[in-house]
């Protein structure tokens, strides 16, 4: 099994001139929140398109809401300030483990594959969880008990910030008894903040934007699993159902969640004998 397997040669990809609502666009067509960004630079007398950064959904969520960028609308902003620039890259010849070792570390999502100035597609993290369809410990080895949580009545606001504080993606939605009813993902707050700035004008935002709340945002499917699956079922539900994470309960209720880079951390610590 090599790398080659798990580059996708088609990957979502921007110009980092384009505006923020074409973005938004493919982001609403493709589910993804991952794009790699691309510029044109002239390179020995000849121009060619090489990698400028990646952009995410938390890049988004990052700088969105701010006071500068409340006066403006998605259509007149670009993608280059949002991305990140000088992303870490990967060859095309590299390990499995090379890859799996640079999203564990620095907690990243997309790897564009470049070979020299030459763009060969990415390396998607909710890909590489194919490699954990086989493993047969229990759920419990690979879930966190820390996490986040949040209530169907919290603003989006309020949410945005802690999940830029924890790093966290996936948050559990909890209703007024405190039980999990469904979960919210960085890439629902980044469309749902963009889009309320498409569409509301600029003079009624202040006032209207702490009406943006977890009830009408959040996604009800929230997978759930035992304590004593099997990770391969839990990284087949995160691969099939987009997730981003699963809901781990055992006798006493809610033992923790396994995110995608839960079990990419996983993977990579037990490295699976993968060369």
């Amino acid at each position: 099994m090599s790398l080659a397997e798990f580059i996708d040669p088609d990957p979502l990809v921007v110009d980092k001139n384009d505006s923020l609502s074409t973005y938004l666009r493919l982001l609403s067509k493709r589910e993804n929140d991952k794009a790699v960004v691309m510029e044109n630079r002239r390179i020995n007398g000849r121009q060619v398109k090489t990698v400028a950064g990646v952009v995410t959904g938390r890049d988004i969520l990052g700088k969105i809401v701010s006071e500068r960028l409340r006066l403006s609308s998605p259509g007149r902003l670009r993608v280059s300030g949002f991305m990140s620039t000088q992303p870490f890259t990967i060859k095309p010849d590299a390990s499995i483990r090379d890859a799996l070792t640079a999203m564990a570390s620095k907690s990243i999502g997309i790897l564009p594959v470049v070979d020299g100035f030459n763009f060969k597609g990415a390396v998607y993290r909710r890909s590489l969880l194919k490699l954990a369809f086989h493993i047969g410990d229990p759920a419990s080895k690979a879930a966190s008990r820390v996490f986040l949580r949040t209530r169907l009545g919290d603003s989006l606001l309020m949410l945005r910030q802690s999940m830029l504080e924890s790093g966290e993606g996936f948050a559990v939605v909890v209703d007024d008894e405190g039980k999990p009813c469904g979960y919210i993902t960085v890439m629902d707050l980044a469309y749902a903040f963009a889009t309320f700035l498409e569409n509301v004008p600029e003079k009624h935002r202040k006032e209207r934007i702490s009406e943006l709340v977890v009830r009408d945002y959040y996604r009800r499917d929230l997978p759930v699993v035992k304590e004593d699956a099997e990770l391969g079922r839990v990284a087949e539900t995160l691969y099939e159902k987009r997730s981003r994470g699963v809901l781990v309960t055992g006798e006493r209720g809610v033992v923790g969640v396994v995110r995608e880079h839960d079990l990419i951390s996983y993977l990579a610590l037990t490295s699976l004998g993968i060369g």
